[in-house]
């Protein structure tokens, strides 16, 4: 499904936005400016200004042509421009709409439109596969030649009394845009690239163009980023000059920089996917040296006019404060991508989450002057306007905050225009399917090339290309707060469809129906792909969408819907081809049946030789998580018994919590970071290809187990009141490995263990930082190994799981943990398995976990 009414929402037509059509003059014009014109090209990461010094006045036109790549982005990818007056005023505005196309060619989707994510999946492949590029794929002809491409074009229009002065063109946009601007008229010309660094089409800045360092400029950092090996971009200036290295990142460090100066930068990129980025001055490039002197030291007058402005009240200081910092957004923040120390630490790359004032904006003061609340809103509309297309796709929790600010702007400022852009926005994030595929690789799930950013058919509103029960919520609780001050319908549409999912992937903590979500109810994390947390701080609007009322805290009164969980009817319920439940009336349970993790998404600590920087190791996987891979994906996520509760629960905190296999190999990792034991490998850590027979109630999963030479086919079949797991592994060649277990994870709180009958009694918890990764907290209990045949967990009345073995087996005991207080204790159980396998030759092992 995609959201092509959004370009005819009443919004757009009341605000009297014009859409794309035919330019007022040729495409073909021929103009001899400095560094615009038809054939100049230039690609945004989301935004980008374009600065013109009118030296006469009278009006003058920009033709904007937009050329879409379909390369790296999914689902339609609209433009929108907006030219601002000297006064700082909006005096046109054009929205393009997509092309049509709205899907990638595999072979050259080969990166992504995230710069951060863009340089780690890309030096993941130059490390690990063959001739280092990813595997199936190639460099697309139109990155060199992208006046082949069909353009849409637009014409902006300055007004005929428009004065003297600087003129910006903003541009909100993409990656997958070439953009060329030209004038109808001599003008002196500048680039900004926003809140990036600006792409380096070919040889257009081979002769250079003209920066100005202003008066506070000390020292100054000019880099260099590079898609594809080898690398071989050069930057001269007066001030030095900066070559390659082996590295993806390279860069000239200037610790005295002359200030109050224009200085020549020519840049000279060896192959298409170069990005300039500069630390220390604004990056505003111009076509000649008289254009730098003319915009120099500029500041959009509107926050000129704001610094002037004497705050009546301590509340009307700090909002005047927060307000004139938006003029960092507007053309004229460097942006701190650069290392300016003398460690030269890593590259600040923050991914999308630039630093444009999202978050402050809630409250306001009444008091303000007419005409100064005025130049407050103009600076929201431009803040909005640059926002307008935004790609948060893969976290859309951040997406969704910059929403909810964008709807408290509108509640203080009732601007159609801002109003536009936050329609806009929350309609494509809650349209399924509408930003498609991002990952450029191929997974094990359908057709590999399936929804993993943006909002999924069946309510997952993506996170690192997958669900995470935390951030999930914190995204309901955003647009439930656009949705109390602007109820735009796609947000209970949304909603509706998400808490149908999340409804089923959540149990009671206990036998009885819960009265506080947050604390008496439980998901697995095991499929969780950024957090361990499931704690459920549920903001939705509970009362206009279906199971809303079981999400209600302290809801007293009868409830209308069940929990999955706990409804008595026996089924099985496949939610988006994603996830799998399976209630046989004597358990239920939750089945995975996505993609696993990207392992390229692992890829992440940098290293610097000299001026070079290259990602070259695992980083650690964040909020306290254990391992490489965030998601560690169990056979069985999670089975919740009636008149007991829950007995097995996935979580993501390290392999021994999850329903799989691990082992310990002499290949190890490239990774040192407390949080990795480089020898440990997970059946998870690899493409799995997941099936579920509903009739039959089947599921299979067959992989490889990285860094072995073992191939493994499991089967559980979810009897009526057993579950049979049986596990076939065949090696390709004799092989042996250090360790080899299997883990049924346990639900660790008012629960009786018993090995053969015999009850040993839990460790007491501990409780792990939300963010720490603690060295005596990581899975290990320390406990000497048990032997048993059979191992028991239920509840004081005797209800519960016994897991069976044929014979006795060598067990370890989980170390028990919580991830916050509020949470429950988890643990599991680990059993040995052969280390020593013979090529051809299948070993099996199976067990039953039998519900009692």
């Amino acid at each position: 499904m995609q959201f092509k009414h959004l370009v005819k929402t009443f919004v757009l037509a009341a605000a009297g936005l014009v859409l794309s059509g035919c330019s007022t003059f040729c495409e073909s014009a021929k103009y001899e400016g400095d560094m615009l014109g038809p054939k100049k090209f230039f690609r945004p990461r989301d935004n980008m200004s374009f600065f013109f010094y009118d030296q006469q006045g009278g009006g003058f036109e920009l033709k904007v042509a937009v050329r879409d790549l379909n390369l790296n982005l999914e689902g339609e990818r609209p433009a929108y421009f907006f030219l601002i007056d000297p006064d700082g005023k909006i005096v046109d505005r054009k929205f393009v709409k997509d092309d049509g196309i709205t899907k990638n060619e595999f072979r050259y989707k080969d990166g992504m439109s995230d710069i951060w994510l863009d340089l780690r999946y890309r030096a993941y492949h130059r490390t690990f596969s063959p001739n280092g590029l990813p595997p199936g794929k190639a460099r697309s002809p139109k990155l060199d030649a992208p006046e082949k491409i069909k353009p849409a074009v637009v014409t902006l229009k300055a007004p005929a009394n428009g004065k003297k002065g600087v003129y910006r063109l903003g541009v909100s946009s993409c990656y997958d845009h070439f953009i060329s601007v030209t004038p109808s008229r001599k003008l002196l010309e500048g680039v900004h690239p926003g809140q990036c660094g600006l792409y380096i089409h070919k040889d257009q800045f081979a002769n250079g163009a003209y920066l100005y360092l202003p008066a506070a400029t000390k020292a100054l950092c000019i880099s260099t980023t590079e898609e594809v090996a080898p690398f071989g971009a050069v930057v001269e200036t007066s001030l030095g000059k900066l070559t390659a290295g082996k590295g993806y990142f390279n860069f000239l460090k200037i610790d005295k920089a002359p200030a109050n100066k224009v200085i020549k930068v020519a840049v000279k990129p060896s192959a298409a996917g170069t990005m300039l980025h500069l630390q220390g001055a604004p990056m505003l490039l111009c076509g000649s040296e008289e254009a730098a002197k003319a915009f120099a030291n500029y500041e959009d007058p509107v926050v000129t006019r704001l610094k002037k402005v004497v705050g009546k009240t301590a509340e009307e200081k700090t909002f005047l404060q927060h307000a004139c910092r938006f003029s960092l957004c507007f053309g004229f923040k460097p942006y701190f991508d650069a290392p300016m120390e003398a460690k030269r630490l890593n590259p600040g790359f923050r991914s999308n989450w630039w630093d444009f004032g999202d978050g402050w904006f809630k409250s306001y003061p009444e008091t303000l002057a007419p005409e100064v609340k005025a130049d407050v809103v103009n600076l929201m509309e431009k803040w909005a306007s640059f926002r307008y297309m935004m790609d948060m796709s893969t976290c859309v929790n951040q997406w969704g905050k910059i929403n909810e600010q964008l709807a408290y702007m509108y509640k203080y400022t009732k601007s159609p225009i801002v109003k536009e852009s936050l329609v806009f926005n929350v309609r494509r994030m809650c349209t399924p399917d509408a930003t498609g595929r991002a990952n450029p690789d191929k997974d094990a799930f359908l057709s590999g090339q399936e929804t993993d950013s943006g909002m999924a058919s069946c309510g997952v509103m993506s996170e690192g290309f997958g669900h995470d029960n935390e951030y999930n919520l914190e995204t309901d609780m955003h647009l439930s707060r656009v949705y109390n001050i602007l109820p735009i319908p796609e947000i209970i549409k949304y909603q509706d469809t998400y808490y149908k999912l999340k409804t089923h992937l959540t149990v009671p903590r206990s036998d009885f129906v819960p009265l506080r979500p947050f604390d008496q109810t439980v998901s697995p994390t095991d499929i969780n792909f950024r957090t361990r947390f499931y704690t459920h701080k549920s903001a939705a609007i509970h009362e206009k969408i279906g199971y809303g009322d079981l999400w209600i805290p302290n809801n007293n009164k009868n409830h209308k819907s069940i929990w999955p969980a706990m409804e008595t009817k026996p089924f099985v319920r496949v939610i988006g081809k994603r996830y799998a439940f399976v209630n046989t009336g004597k358990y239920y349970a939750i089945i995975y049946l996505g993609w696993n993790y990207p392992m390229w998404q692992t890829w992440g600590v940098t290293k610097t030789t000299g001026n070079s920087v290259d990602i070259t190791e695992i980083r650690e996987v964040g909020y306290g998580g254990w391992q490489t891979a965030a998601a560690k994906p169990g056979a069985i996520s999670a089975i919740w018994v009636p008149n007991c509760g829950p007995v097995l629960l996935g979580n993501n905190h390290n392999a021994m919590y999850s329903n799989l296999l691990w082992a310990k190999v002499d290949e190890k990792v490239p990774a040192n970071v407390v949080c990795i034991n480089n020898d440990m490998t997970l059946e998870s850590d690899a493409p799995q290809y997941r099936t579920f027979d509903e009739k039959t109630r089947t599921l299979t999963i067959k992989g490889t187990i990285p860094r072995t030479v073992l191939n493994a086919v499991r089967t559980v079949k979810l009897m009526d009141n057993k579950l049979v797991y049986t596990i076939t592994l065949t090696a390709t060649k004799d092989t042996k490995l250090k360790e080899l277990w299997e883990t049924i994870p346990l639900f660790a709180e008012n629960r009786t263990l018993k090995f053969d009958g015999k009850e040993f009694k839990f460790p007491a918890f501990k409780v792990t930082g939300t963010h720490v990764h603690h060295k005596n907290m990581s899975g290990d209990s320390g406990l000497s190994p048990f032997t048993a045949k059979n191992v028991s967990l239920t509840s004081k009345n005797g209800k519960g799981m016994s897991v069976d073995f044929r014979t006795a087996q060598t067990i370890t005991l989980t170390q028990v943990l919580k991830y916050r207080k509020e949470a429950a204790a988890m643990s599991g159980i680990s059993v040995k398995l052969p280390t020593e396998f013979k090529k051809g030759k299948p070993y099996t092992f199976t067990y039953t976990i039998n519900i009692k």
